[in-house]
């Protein structure tokens, strides 16, 4: 049950931003071109590894979810949020820890972010994640 919003909060930032702002989300290649001067561009990924990485995971914890998921306890909905809570600052730790290592995010809307900034985005999808596990228990 606590996979399942974040498969849903990963895939909604990652297809929203790929389709409204493909800079935020994709990382810079200059593309050499016929003339002698290399031309700006973003890695896209093939279209199957993308949904493979981006969308499946999400459709598969929507259908775990939907066919075999058991109605939550009061102890694990009450344990469920500080999973939540702690996977999220594992994770915005990772995100950072790993940026210092290398000089550079992983997500290029990291890289283009100030420190509070980052800190407000992450806090944002906690409780975007949080908001969407509410829903799932309530849909359960």
């Amino acid at each position: 049950m606590v996979f399942l919003p974040m498969g849903f909060v990963v895939s909604s930032v990652y297809w929203s931003l790929l389709i409204f702002a493909p800079s935020l989300i994709l990382i810079p290649i200059e593309i050499s071109s016929t003339s002698s001067s290399p031309v700006p561009g973003l890695m896209k990924l093939p279209l199957l590894t993308d949904l493979a990485m981006h969308l499946a995971p999400f459709l598969s914890l929507l259908a775990d979810f939907v066919l075999f998921e058991p109605k939550f306890s009061s102890r694990q909905m009450a344990i469920a949020p500080i999973i939540i809570i702690a996977y999220a600052v594992v994770y915005a730790g990772a995100l950072e820890y790993f940026a210092a290592r290398n000089d550079f995010f992983l997500y290029p809307f990291l890289d283009a972010s100030s420190l509070p900034t980052r800190l407000a985005i992450y806090v944002v999808d906690d409780d975007f994640l949080y908001f969407v596990y509410l829903l799932c228990t309530n849909v359960d």
